[in-house]
């Protein structure tokens, strides 16, 4: 392991970031299409070799061929010495079919484009959004007739001298079609989609769970509990896989508790409205130089008699301004068909 990471010019501290962007250096820096070193071919193949290893001990995935990209094996390889004997033959062969690519044809392959992906796009958004800070105050200058917008854009220009250098250079990846096809990678990977649905799980309990009548100490341990079931339910069948217990535990198990709430908020009956005077809760602090009380307004309402006093839910709205001048808060509520109260809409009276 000591010669591989020596094979990318890194330390054994090494990031995983920093593995990835010491490949890129080194596979532009070998590859026998821009390369007039005499050995450039071997050296490519070390280099894949070597970058292949680190990512497996960093991270336990191996290049999948059929698949073309990266993925946890159901038995990982742990050890150098395993890994010398089953992959590091077939990663030299993919190796010496990489090398006898162009270049940016190689940029273009799926076992370079999957573990670039990030670094592509964090390139082409500082490039552009450089870009779009030099020529708006330009652009500005001109329709008003200023010219400090130009000195704006001269001082962003020169600030900006090693981006523009990063651009110029040939394994640049400045390219839109670079940025929108890598764009669309991401969006198509497995780890985004799980993203998405635990986003889709948050945005559910605050809008739905939180808003029907059950205590939220009681639903938030629920919603732990699903996780945890979710969790420990699929780790014991797949125990490497850390994508499939993600899915399970945090999109999946989430997801099914909860559709007994979005069931319960969609179908309701019997609608009524009440209308509370509130004041807000406040918190207060001491600074620590002069010792003086700050006060500061919270965004939850303290009903009048202390109604609703257990469900924080519906006490906890988000419109800092329209509560801190209101009075009276309207609920409406309804009744769901598994006997829960929810809180359809509100709105604050001044």
């Amino acid at each position: 392991m000591a010669n591989y990471y020596k094979t990318l010019g890194l330390s054994h501290k090494a990031t995983l970031p920093q593995i990835k962007k010491a490949y890129r250096k080194m596979a532009w820096l070998y590859h026998p299409d821009v390369s007039d070193d005499p050995d450039a071919q071997e050296k490519f193949v070390e280099v894949n070799e070597a970058y292949e290893w680190l990512l497996n001990y960093k991270t336990g995935k191996l290049y999948h061929e059929p698949q073309k990209k990266y993925k946890t094996p159901a038995r990982p390889v742990k050890t150098q010495e395993e890994w010398r004997r089953k992959q590091r033959h077939e990663a030299r062969e993919r190796a010496k079919k990489h090398a006898q690519m162009k270049y940016r044809e190689f940029k273009k392959t799926n076992y370079y484009k999957n573990e670039m992906a990030l670094e592509v796009i964090g390139d082409n958004l500082m490039f552009y959004s450089l870009l779009l800070f030099c020529l708006a105050p330009a652009i500005m200058g001109i329709a008003t007739g200023n010219f400090f917008g130009f000195v704006l854009s001269i001082i962003f220009g020169a600030l900006g001298k090693p981006v523009w250098q990063g651009a110029l250079k040939e394994d640049s990846n400045i390219r839109l079609s670079l940025l929108f096809s890598t764009t669309f990678r991401i969006l198509n990977t497995k780890v985004f989609k799980v993203l998405v649905m635990v986003a889709f799980n948050v945005l559910v309990f605050c809008k739905v769970v939180m808003h029907t009548l059950v205590s939220l100490q009681i639903s938030f341990v629920l919603l732990l509990v699903s996780v945890v079931f979710g969790y420990a339910r699929y780790s014991g069948i797949v125990k490497n896989n850390a994508y499939t217990r993600s899915l399970y535990a945090y999109a999946v198990c989430p997801a099914v508790y909860q559709m007994f709430f979005v069931i319960n908020f969609m179908f309701t009956a019997n609608p009524t409205i009440e209308t509370y005077r509130y004041r807000l809760l406040t918190s207060k602090t001491y600074t620590g130089h002069s010792n003086q009380l700050s006060i500061d307004d919270l965004p939850i309402l303290r009903l009048k008699d202390d109604v609703y006093d257990e469900y924080l839910g519906i006490r906890f709205l988000w419109k800092p301004d329209q509560m801190r001048y209101g009075r009276f808060v309207e609920y409406h509520f309804a009744e769901g068909p598994l006997g829960l109260r929810v809180v359809q809409s509100y709105k604050i009276i001044q």
